[in-house]
Parts: C-alpha cells; structure tokens; sequence
C-alpha cells in the first residue's frame, strides 16, 4: 500500500509541475490573448497602474507586486508561491497514513491549483498560506492557528463578496462543535439556497445594499435570476466543467470566452481529479464530527466559497475558486495527521 501510494502521489506531484509550467509558458512566451481575470490584469495593474493598490478590487496580490523591484521578478514570485505550496503538501502527505493521504492527495494536488496559481491570479495568496501553515511544526500549533486566522481574514476581506461579514461568521461558527446533522443542514442549504432566491423571486439587488453598507463591498446581482437552474449550482461548482465541455470545446462545439488547447487540456484533466475526490466525501463527514476549531475554520471558509458563487452565478464559475474549494478541503484532512493532538508523546514532526 506504501509503494502504490508513492506511485500515486509522485504521479500527481509531477502533473502538478507540468500544469504549472505549461500555463506559465502559455501566459509568458505564446502571447495569447487574455480574459480581463487573467494573470496579465494583475500583473499590469500592479506595475501599469498610478493608483495605490487598495484601490483595486482583490487587492492583496496586487500589493506584493508592488513591493518587487522589477516586473522581471514577476515570474520568480509565482513560482516560489508554487514551490512552497508544493513542498509543504508533499512534505506533510509523505507522513500521514497511506489510505487517509490519497483522499487529501486528490483535493490538494488538484490540477486547478497550480493552473490557477500559474496565472498570477489573488488566490495564489491562499496556496501560499496553506503553504506556510504546513510548513510550521506542529510544536507550534497556537501561530500555525493564528497565521490561520488572520492570513484567510486578510484574503476574505481584500478579494471575496461580503468578506468581513464572512469572517466575522466563520470565526462564531468555528466556536461550536459541528453535529452531523449540522452538516447535513448545511449541505442541504447550499444545494437549494438559490432556488429559494429564485422562486420567491426576492429583490436581490435591494437584498445585497444591506451587505454594502455592512462590509463596504459592492456586488452584481442582476442576473442572478437567469443563472438559477434546475441542476443544483452546488454541484456545477463542486463537479464543473465536466469532461464533457472542455471535450466539446476542442471540436469548437460549447467554447469559453478564452480558451487554448494548454487550458482545455488542463480543464478536461481537471475535472477527472473532481469526480475523484466524491469517493472522499463520506470521510469528510465522518471527521467533522470530531473536527478542531482549525478544522471547522477551514471548513466554513471552503463552504463560504460554494455558497457566495452558487447563488450569485449558479455555481458556474472560473476554476480559481474551485480550485480553492479543494485546497481548503484537502486542508481538513491534513491538519488531522499534521496538528492534532497525538497519543503517542514519541510524535516527532
């Protein structure tokens, strides 16, 4: 079982190298054209731009670029974000127990992290932060918490509708223990949140200024009608794009707004690694039940991501937040094997 799973897990370790550089090489060398989310709107915005970087919406990558000395040090900011990301992950699967390692494997060796981390996009924020807290020892467990707190605080804030409210409901949540049929409510509410909106047709717009006067975040609700379907949004984020459409999108049948054989091979390879991690959602289950405040902080937030586009889009979503949702996931069942109490005071991290 040890043997299969480094097989398994050097397998993904290298198809997360390959999406990282294939994307880098597409971005940085081929000159594609770009959508006004990628990578370049960062990159310009924060060496273009005359404004300071709190001005722009999803500031906080923004503001790291400013503090390189030169654009040239762009692409080595990216990748050490990558390679921190990458080592600690590694490092930390390496040591858990084989059968619980494959099921985190699959959510934090995702192919959409390092697609999204290899544009430059403010979630890379997010990868590197789980990098680092990873990184910690676990003697070191109350920073590893804090670093925690305060560094997906800072991320909510600066690059998520109603960010600070968001925090301010993790942080209460966090605080009691979560029963199974907490969660079971839960689910039950992402999966049909958006039809609640869209059948009582409530007045979204008038729905989200309380939100802006509350969190000082401004949000686009005026489609949201259209974009609620009979397929559960939570689902077209959770399993999305499916194999089928970046198959499709090669032949030119159901195409993106920007695409490339790079990014629809990546889509298609990605979507695979999605269905893949369903047969881990009982455990998920089962580990809530016992889950730490860490735990449960990390759970609430990757819930706040699923639940903010699947009412707001209809779960139809670029894969940069999927690939958070993953990240965030996988992250639950590391900080078991990493933080935890052991019984065993022979524990050496």
């Amino acid at each position: 079982m040890q043997k299969s799973f480094q097989i398994v897990l050097a397998f993904q370790a290298l198809v997360f190298v390959l999406v990282f550089t294939t994307v880098w090489l597409e971005l940085a060398v081929s000159g594609l054209e770009t959508y006004p989310s990628d990578s370049r709107y960062y990159f310009q915005a924060a060496f273009e731009s005359s404004e300071k970087c709190s001005n722009f919406d999803g500031s906080g990558l923004v503001c790291i670029y400013r503090l390189l000395p030169s654009p040239d040090f762009y692409f080595f900011l990216l990748l050490g974000i990558f390679l921190i990301y990458l080592i600690s992950i590694v490092h930390r699967l390496i040591k858990m127990k084989p059968s619980h390692a494959v099921m985190a494997s699959f959510f934090l060796l995702h192919p959409f992290i390092p697609f999204a981390i290899a544009r430059g996009l403010k979630e890379s924020l997010i990868f590197m932060l789980i990098g680092v807290i990873f990184a910690i020892p676990r003697r070191y467990r109350e920073f590893s918490i804090l670093v925690l707190i305060i560094g997906t605080s800072f991320f909510l804030m600066t690059s998520r509708p109603f960010g600070t409210f968001l925090v301010i409901i993790m942080l209460a949540a966090s605080s009691v223990i979560i029963s199974k049929r907490v969660i079971l409510g839960l689910v039950l509410s992402i999966l049909f949140l958006p039809y609640i909106f869209g059948i009582q047709g409530l007045n979204i717009s008038t729905f989200s200024l309380f939100f802006e006067h509350l969190v000082e975040h401004r949000s686009n609700f005026s489609d949201i009608e259209k974009r609620v379907s009979w397929f559960p949004p939570a689902l077209t984020f959770y399993l999305g794009p499916t194999p089928i459409r970046p198959f499709l999108a090669f032949f030119g049948e159901y195409t993106y707004v920007f695409g490339s054989p790079a990014t629809l091979s990546i889509l298609f390879l990605g979507s695979f690694s999605s269905l893949a991690t369903l047969f881990a959602l009982p455990a998920i289950y089962k580990k809530l039940n016992s889950a730490d405040f860490a735990q449960r902080f990390l759970f609430y937030h990757a819930l706040s991501i699923i639940i903010i586009y699947s009412v707001i889009y209809g779960g139809s979503v670029d894969t940069r937040h999927r690939a958070i949702f993953f990240a965030l996931i996988g992250s639950v069942f590391l900080w078991d094997s990493v933080f935890k109490a052991k019984k065993s005071k022979k524990y050496n991290p």
